[in-house]
């Protein structure tokens, strides 16, 4: 900023007492912000980062760009009798290192923020909304890299197949469309990520549902897809329940022209696919977890929208073996699942002959090491056809579908876990 505005704005700020605030609130990533604090008539939003940094925005009435500005509470500063601590704010780039103010820096003005600011969080739980989806889609894989929230294909409310790729920046609530999109348009595909890539294993699509083999990987430093060894002639399908341990990419199940217990393993280090030992049964549209090495299968369904499983099938790579563990409470498929402080969470669903519109608003965590299932509140809006993304305790749940089979939304919400 100009040193003549700093100066204006030191000059108002001066002039005029702290006044109201709306209250400390906490951001999409579960961290601290205080907005539209008053501060000689300029709306500030003021951010308590994870390493204890203050920094802010202020927002002026005639419509100027916004300023930045970082704070600094005097040494040994205490809170006063109204509970409120004073912080000295200066405008200009951010602090590059220890001790700040850094020259060149403005003071703008003095800021009082109430000592509740920075306590931990309160352990609050439950739904909060966020920013729409650019497009309504579903039946798109989800997946938490890079600690942002990034959705892949699907289809829209027209049921057209999508080839794009949106990611979701927790600490902004806000959507981006800069990935390169996948080769081909696609729905139901199975994708995770392995070594700082993105690896999509099979999808059905484009077409009517068809089951494809196709094996993409997405190199985030070069934005760009390359194609590579497909699955094999006759084990193709999408609609698996997938995910990544040790380095290798597991496709349990899925859907090729009717639901198929195939399971298998794809390699990114050698290209190479191989061919494991069946599920105990066949499933499409399960729930999928890594915990300890292990992979969970949960609720899913075989042969149609009311053949709903509450199975949990667990696959251990070491022996090559499946096992069983206690089923979950609520039979269902089209669900999405997580992995969050150890537990497996799986929320939502179809195939619910109790309601109208026959989905599932039902929220059950597994926890492995117990073999036992607890029951949370239910969803704040009920979806079936979506995946779900953990980053630390907060689980992101983009888009899917209202009503049985179709009825795309382009709702997103997050699901803060204790």
């Amino acid at each position: 900023m100009p040193f003549a505005l700093a100066v204006v704005l030191v000059a108002l700020a001066a002039a005029t007492p702290a006044a109201a605030q709306s209250g400390v609130q906490l951001t999409p990533d579960g961290r601290r912000t205080l907005v539209n604090k008053d501060v000689g008539g300029e709306r500030w939003a003021i951010d308590l980062g994870p390493d204890g940094t203050v920094t802010g925005n202020v927002f002026f009435p005639d419509g100027r760009e916004p300023q930045f500005v970082w704070c600094d509470a005097p040494d040994g500063a205490e809170p006063d009798d109204d509970g409120e601590i004073d912080f000295s704010c200066y405008g200009g780039d951010p602090c590059p290192s220890a001790p700040c103010p850094p020259e060149g820096w403005s003071f703008i003005a003095d800021v009082s923020l109430p000592e509740s600011f920075f306590e931990p969080p309160s352990g609050e739980t439950g739904w909060t909304p966020l920013a729409a989806l650019p497009v309504p889609r579903q039946e798109h894989p989800t997946l938490a890299f890079e600690d942002e929230v990034w959705i892949f294909g699907g289809y829209d409310d027209t049921i057209r197949n999508l080839a794009t790729v949106d990611v979701y920046d927790p600490t902004t609530d806000t959507w981006r469309a800069d990935v390169a999109p996948m080769p081909t348009a696609v729905n139901h595909a199975n994708v995770a990520a392995v070594d700082g890539k993105i690896y999509v294993t099979g999808y059905l699509g484009p077409g009517n549902f068809v089951a494809r083999g196709g094996v993409f990987e997405y190199d985030p430093d070069e934005n760009d897809w390359t194609e590579k060894t497909a699955m094999a002639e006759g084990r193709q399908r999408g609609a698996s329940a997938t995910v990544a341990i040790d380095g290798k990419i597991y496709v349990a199940g899925g859907l090729r022209s009717g639901t198929v217990a195939d399971f298998s393993a794809y390699d990114p280090a050698t290209d190479r696919w191989e061919t494991l030992p069946d599920m105990p049964r066949p499933l499409d549209h399960a729930g999928a977890a890594a915990v300890a090495g292990k992979l969970y299968v949960l609720g899913g369904r075989a042969a149609g929208i009311e053949g709903v499983s509450g199975a949990v099938l667990i696959y251990d790579p070491n022996e090559r073996t499946w096992s069983s563990g206690a089923d979950m409470p609520t039979p269902r498929g089209g669900v999405a699942a997580a992995v969050a402080g150890g537990e497996i969470f799986v929320l939502g669903g179809e195939g619910n002959p109790a309601v109208e519109t026959g989905v599932f608003d039902d929220v059950e965590a597994y926890d492995p090491e117990a073999d036992s299932w607890r029951v949370l509140p239910p969803m704040a809006a009920p979806r079936h056809g979506m995946g779900a993304a953990a980053i630390g305790n907060r689980i992101y749940v983009p888009g899917g579908a209202s009503v049985q089979a179709f009825g795309v939304v382009d709702t997103f919400d997050v699901l803060v876990v204790d």
